[in-house]
């Protein structure tokens, strides 16, 4: 009688499915391309001293500029004379910034952040003759915001950001007599379900 003995057979161990490790990188450089598609351009600036968050910087709006310019015709006669007249004069200041801070949370290739920036909106702008005109026009405040990010590549991204403003307006206009001195000054805040789509080069 042949006696027949069953070995208990072993199942191969199942693979585990390893997600490729991405490259922590301290710096990154972002577009808005959101913005650029709206007429705008909105440069963003990240830098992270540990995993869990970083600081953020951008720039959305600088100008800067002078102009003047000067006639050696007699404005009541018309005669051509040696001695020049100030058209006009123009002083022109103009930038747009915010800085904030973000927490991150990584989850393989996508990342979840949050965190807010603070903001500020000036513009300067003072003109001399024919008369003398000063505007100057301040926007600050606050905005929360949230987003998605995905690495392409390590050093390529693409993220969304939602967010809320609560912002404060003040402006003030001289101008020289008769003309009265303008003011006005205002609160608002609004929901931006859709603020950014950035495209970031991380270094």
């Amino acid at each position: 009688m042949n006696t027949v003995c069953a070995q208990d057979q072993q199942k191969p161990p199942e693979k585990v499915k390893l997600i490729k490790s991405i490259n922590d990188y301290k710096w990154d450089v972002s577009l808005d391309m959101y913005s650029l598609f709206r007429g705008y351009r909105n440069v963003l600036l990240k830098y992270a001293p540990e995993e869990k968050g970083a600081y953020r910087l951008s720039v959305d709006h600088h100008f800067m500029g002078y102009a003047d310019e000067a006639s050696y015709r007699d404005s009541t006669t018309g005669v051509i004379t040696n001695k020049s007249q100030v058209v006009y004069k123009v002083w022109n200041y103009y930038v747009i910034a915010q800085l904030g801070y973000e927490f991150r949370k990584n989850l393989g290739r996508h990342q979840l952040f949050y965190g807010a920036d603070i903001g500020a909106d000036f513009h300067y702008l003072k003109a001399e003759a024919p008369y003398s005109y000063t505007s100057r026009r301040l926007d600050c405040g606050i905005s929360p915001f949230a987003g998605l990010k995905y690495r392409i590549t390590d050093r390529l991204s693409i993220s969304a950001e939602t967010g809320i403003s609560v912002n404060y307006h003040r402006a003030r206009d001289d101008e020289r007599h008769p003309h009265p001195i303008i003011t006005s000054r205002r609160f608002s805040s609004y929901f931006d379900p859709l603020s950014a789509i950035n495209i970031s080069y991380h270094f």
